[in-house]
């Protein structure tokens, strides 16, 4: 919607449409680099088989001392740096420095909690580093990631284990092809577009 700035985006796989809403709205996520994670702790636990996944595709991380500490007791190293209203280095110096493509922050309550958050996004934003700030949200991310990835490599899906609800139970989900209807899968484009493809 052009008053509103919202986009649209389809898909078969919830994560990989997530993925394309991210790139139509500018909030494109690297497919490689380094992340800046800070969690509140209600999120912490939550994310950890997320965090690992993204170990697992080959990010790097930093991480404020609270969450880089939770994280290390798990098994997954960072590299720790400060809150931004806590001391240096933070991550407007990884900003700074080009050091960082993607921010996961789900921020706590509080006036100093703000004020970092205010920091933080306006230095994204001019830098054009994504943010992401719900478990929901990162969930999708990385679901479109893996996918993205096994569709490029080749491979098609197995039946995996629902990161979104934190259970063992398993999903079946559909097998990732290569034919005419895959036509622009992970570029933005209109449905007049797609569809003039796909009659071909």
């Amino acid at each position: 919607m052009k008053s509103t700035g919202e986009v649209m985006s389809i898909d078969r796989d919830r994560g990989l449409a997530y993925l394309k809403s991210q790139l139509a709205s500018g909030n494109k996520v690297p497919s490689l680099g380094n992340i800046f994670v800070s969690l509140k702790d209600e999120d912490k636990q939550k994310a950890v088989p997320l965090i690992r996944q993204l170990v697992n595709l080959g990010y790097e991380l930093y991480a404020t001392r609270g969450t880089s500490t939770m994280l290390y007791n798990e098994g997954i190293k960072t590299r720790a740096v400060f809150r931004i209203s806590r001391g240096r280095p933070n991550l407007l110096d990884l900003i700074h420095d080009k050091e960082v493509q993607w921010i996961v922050n789900t921020t706590e309550n509080g006036a100093e909690a703000m004020v970092d958050e205010i920091q933080m996004r306006s230095k994204a934003v001019v830098s054009g580093i994504p943010i992401t700030t719900t478990i929901a949200a990162l969930t999708s991310t990385v679901e479109g990631l893996e996918d993205r990835l096994a569709f490029n490599s080749g491979c098609y899906k197995t039946p995996k284990a629902s990161l979104s609800h934190g259970n063992s139970a398993k999903a079946s989900l559909p097998s990732l092809t290569r034919d005419k209807h895959d036509f622009g899968r992970f570029e933005v484009c209109s449905l007049q577009e797609y569809h003039r493809h796909v009659k071909k």
